[in-house]
């Protein structure tokens, strides 16, 4: 029944052999309870041929599945560069029963079935390993060159939690305002760094027309409608 016994037993004997005993075999992630056939039904830890003794016999080894038997669950999670980090938990169960791994997705990540092996029988060299897989999601960053603004840079696919760093061009005669989304202020760093959140992400860089001043020098003389003070780049 799947044992081994170290020292084998003999396999034959006549009347005249010595009484001897049987060596109990072994069976990993099993308990033998003892034998039964020619000695009855009940199984025996300890049977021994006594001298003398006539006919064939037979033997059946009879087992008990431990029920610590230990068992693995590995996370296999994908970090933010797309490389899966191995995360190993010890378990304990009884040998040749079948276990199933829980699967609990987190926010911005997908259980990959088909890498996955989230279910097996418990062998009793301990050597079942269950293996969950996650895969990280990307989302997008849509940057939106509003007025003022000549370009826009970072504009790309992020897996979740990675550090997006999105940068804006200010045109000639324009100074810097803020990142928008909905009309909403975002940030007022130009330079913005965020941490890639579990949906797409759509920003607008907006900056404002710098005001300039006029100085006038009349020299004594007078002007009968006054000239402007100020003005931008947008002034007509």
């Amino acid at each position: 029944n799947g044992g081994e016994v170290r020292t084998e037993n003999p396999v034959n004997y006549t009347v005249e052999t010595e009484s001897f005993t049987l060596n109990n075999p072994e069976k990993t992630g099993y308990t033998f309870v003892g034998w039964t056939g020619s000695n009855g039904e009940t199984a025996e830890k300890e049977v021994t041929i006594e001298k003398g003794s006539i006919g064939n016999k037979e033997y059946i080894a009879n087992w008990e599945a431990n029920a610590d038997t230990p068992y693995k669950i590995s996370i296999y999670k994908m970090n933010v560069e797309g490389i899966y980090e191995k995360t190993t938990t010890d378990y304990k169960g009884t040998t040749g029963e079948k276990v199933v791994a829980e699967v609990e997705t987190e926010n911005g990540f997908t259980y990959e079935e088909e890498l996955s092996t989230k279910e097996g029988i418990i062998n009793g060299d301990g050597s079942t390993e269950l293996e969950i897989y996650f895969s990280r999601n990307k989302y997008s960053v849509e940057l939106i060159a509003g007025k003022g603004i000549e370009k826009v840079e970072g504009e790309k696919e992020y897996y979740y939690e990675a550090e997006v760093i999105i940068n804006a061009k200010v045109k000639d005669g324009y100074e810097w305002n803020s990142w928008e989304n909905d009309g909403q202020e975002v940030s007022k760093d130009q330079n913005y760094t965020f941490s890639m959140p579990a949906e797409n992400v759509e920003l607008i860089a907006k900056a404002d027309a710098i005001e300039y001043t006029i100085n006038y020098e009349l020299n004594g003389g007078e002007v009968r409608t006054e000239n402007p003070v100020n003005y931008t780049v947008e002034t007509e």
